[in-house]
């Protein structure tokens, strides 16, 4: 959805931990499943050498509380040779010296994921030096503005590179954007001829906001008019072809869409930091598959993993517990959390300079604050137009009034989550919010632009009983900032 502050929605902070993966080319027809995992920036102590390089496509993150990592890039690190069996679903891990006849070795190729990311943004660069070159608006009606920004967007969870969308800003307030795709294969960009359109329209009442997919599958597009009618169209990318499809159509009023998006972090073009800062830290929604293996360790069956550490594939490598595999090969493991580092020792090593660790490698304990509710999210100052660009909604009423000059005071939460409020009946009632409206509580504004995180009071904390702005958003006066 089109922000002028360019901010990133829903996006949790880094959360410190670590983890590692191997390929898989052949399995049992797996299940697929989403998973909403924590990526961050790692090291990796193995015996007292870095290990922290993975390669891009290999990244490690937290899933429900473990760190996962590759198998085949932990097991290598610690001078294993790891094989897969496809015949057997079998993962054998031995010692270099071990011939196991019983395997069958299939060679690992470790693509230089690092390059072909250099290789695309380098390509980027080229195209956004040149934005006014390219034709936005399908039609040619549209006067340009001389403005243009830019932005990066993964629009699969496993892309290795993402893409990279322009957009042309037109005197008559709308936006045209379209995009452009680097092919790791052929090093060549892909164009699509499709465009995709957002804005407000001074004619024909055309309304409409782009936001990235909740699920990580793509671009989410709403169109609408007036009255809170619109349409929600999914926008995925197959070669040269941006493929539209509706996804929900509505009255966003009487049915709620049910759908998450997270805001686009565009750039103007005469700021090309995204291309040094881009990176894919933070909470994502991946598909992964689950399957049973075997895991045979030095001639030893390992394969009986606790539920929580079943090992998984995903970005076609087999991703398991780090501290599971780790300890199954008899080595000691500890975290950091001060520095973001996992040491994985021989368990007769000691490291005097490594710090007093924790029992597991498990996020720190959720902030508490009685029973009122906590939350985190970004507090931002916005005008009436940026609150509904943020929304993605066009105004249900005939007349703002003095909302129209009204300054809001916002958290956007990191992500959707469920908040017990006041309804209009003086009853507390449980719904998903995304926005906290605390434009009437105290010295807010000194929070503008800040991360934080807060408690609030579901007993003074109220959901709306009208179509004021924030649409469909719980507002309160007591808030308790917690960090």
């Amino acid at each position: 959805m089109f922000n002028k502050k360019s901010k990133n929605m829903f996006l949790m902070g880094a959360i410190a931990a670590i983890t590692a993966a191997t390929t898989m080319t052949a399995y049992a027809e797996p299940a697929e499943v989403t998973i909403n995992a924590y990526f961050n920036n790692y090291n990796i102590i193995i015996n007292g050498t870095d290990k922290s390089k993975t390669p891009e496509d290999s990244r490690p993150f937290i899933y429900n509380e473990r760190t996962y990592v590759p198998l085949r890039y932990i097991g290598e690190s610690l001078g294993k040779e790891v094989i897969w069996d496809g015949d057997t679903s079998t993962i054998y891990i031995n010692d270099q010296d071990t011939d196991d006849e019983n395997t069958n070795s299939e060679s690992y190729e470790s693509t230089d994921t690092n390059q072909q990311m250099d290789d695309a943004l380098e390509q980027y660069r080229s195209i956004v030096g040149q934005a006014d070159t390219y034709q936005y608006d399908p039609y040619g009606y549209a006067t340009p503005s001389g403005k243009y920004r830019y932005a990066l967007i993964r629009m699969q969870s496993d892309d290795t590179v993402p893409t990279l969308f322009l957009e042309q800003e037109s005197t008559d307030g709308m936006y045209y954007m379209r995009a452009f795709k680097y092919d790791i294969n052929t090093k060549e960009i892909h164009q699509p001829a499709e465009g995709l359109t957002e804005g407000v329209g001074q004619v024909g009442g055309f309304r409409g906001g782009i936001g990235i997919a909740g699920d990580g599958n793509g671009l989410i597009i709403m169109e609408g008019g007036s009255r809170g009618y619109a349409t929600f169209y999914r926008v995925t990318l197959d070669g040269d072809t941006l493929e539209k499809n509706v996804e929900w159509d509505g009255n966003m009023f009487q049915s709620d869409p049910g759908i998450s998006t997270t805001e686009i972090d565009w750039h103007d073009i005469s700021d090309l930091s995204a291309f040094s800062d881009w990176s894919v830290n933070g909470e994502k929604s991946i598909n992964v598959y689950f399957d049973n293996y075997n895991i045979i360790i030095n001639g030893e069956d390992k394969s009986d993993a606790p539920e929580d550490s079943k090992p998984f594939i995903y970005n076609s490598r087999t991703y398991i517990p780090l501290r599971y595999i780790s300890e199954l090969l008899g080595k000691d493991v500890n975290w950091d959390g001060e520095t973001s580092t996992i040491y994985i020792n021989e368990s007769d090593i000691s490291n005097d300079e490594m710090p007093e660790q924790a029992e597991t490698d498990t996020v720190n304990e959720p902030i508490t604050d009685g029973e009122r509710i906590v939350l985190t999210g970004t507090v931002g100052a916005y005008s009436f137009d940026e609150v509904l660009a943020l929304q993605g909604v066009t105004y249900p009423n005939p007349d703002p009034g003095s909302e129209k000059y009204k300054t809001f005071y916002l958290i956007v939460l990191d992500t959707p989550q469920t908040v017990t409020a006041n309804n209009a009946d003086g009853e507390l009632d449980s719904r998903t919010a995304k926005i906290i409206d605390v434009s009437y509580a105290d010295d807010m504004v000194q929070y503008v632009g800040q991360h934080i995180t807060f408690s609030i009071d579901p007993h003074m904390t109220g959901w709306p009983s009208d179509t004021s702005l924030p649409l469909g958003e719980p507002s309160t006066r007591d808030i308790h900032i917690l960090n």
